[in-house]
């Protein structure tokens, strides 16, 4: 995916930590935290979604919404 902007990429790896996730449920619930969303995306939606992320052009977190396949909503 990447392409020639001069882009560097950098990989981290996390391991799980309940007492860091439920510190981390607890800030969001209290409105401390809030991720940043640029867009969502239908899960039917995928390869636009994909391709938006490719395009680098986004600011905060691209989303896949699986909602409406658990609702039976499906395109």
């Amino acid at each position: 995916m990447q392409q020639d902007h001069n882009i560097q990429y950098a990989w981290s790896y996390f391991w799980p930590s309940s007492d860091k996730l439920e510190t981390i449920a607890k800030l969001a619930e209290e409105s401390k935290i809030k991720p940043v969303l640029d867009k969502v995306f239908e899960a039917a939606d995928y390869v636009q979604a994909f391709e938006y992320l490719e395009s680098g052009s986004h600011f905060g977190k691209v989303v896949l919404s699986f909602a409406n396949l658990y609702r039976g909503d499906n395109k």
